[in-house]
């Protein structure tokens, strides 16, 4: 598994310029953080949830830096880092209206308050540029996670291909056709 993991990762970080710029021109990816103030009842919100609303607002107005602010107020799991949620584009699992809202962000712009069914939340978009994206190690997984959303018969290509580099010979053809079916390989005419 592990030797099939580094083939498949080789050969994506020997080809990412093409296997990512589609996914970049499509889905639009990027990396964001998120201050997140959870309110109990938005009919009915709270004196401390108000007044941590508007010291998120003056910290950020006063020019604190977002992870700090994010790290001081914020109510999700991801306060600790900051804030930050790391790589995502248009195919993320994020509820619609964070997913919208953090997609249509310019990059270094907090948007006003987003209000999901969490509560609400401040997004800011930490990256957006391509190359900056493709050589950020820490979300280098989830490139390529996304180039294989995207490719889904990818990697069986590129098992075959490193099989037939190497000279694998089948004992039948019974054999070679079970793995070519397995992989979901047609035979080249």
């Amino acid at each position: 598994y592990y030797k099939m993991q580094k083939l498949i990762g080789d050969a994506y970080a020997e080809d990412l310029e093409n296997l990512f710029t589609p996914i970049y021109e499509e889905k639009k990816p990027r990396v964001v953080s998120h201050i997140l103030v959870k309110i109990s009842d938005f009919d009915n919100i709270t004196e401390e949830e108000q007044a941590k609303l508007d010291a998120v607002d003056k910290a950020l107005a006063d020019g604190e830096d977002f992870a700090e602010v994010a790290k001081e107020y914020s109510d999700d799991g991801s306060a600790s880092d900051g804030g930050n949620l790391g790589y995502m584009d248009a195919d993320t699992n994020f509820v619609s209206e964070f997913k919208e809202a953090a997609l249509a962000a310019e990059k270094g712009v907090v948007t006003d308050w987003i209000r999901t069914e969490y509560g609400y939340h401040k997004i800011l978009v930490t990256e957006t540029d391509k190359e900056a994206l493709m050589n950020d190690e820490s979300i280098r997984d989830d490139i390529y996670a996304a180039i294989e959303s995207a490719n889904p018969d990818l990697n069986a290509q590129i098992i075959w291909e490193a099989g037939q580099k190497l000279g694998v010979e089948f004992a039948n053809e019974n054999v070679e056709n079970a793995i070519k079916s397995y992989l979901g390989i047609e035979d080249e005419e």
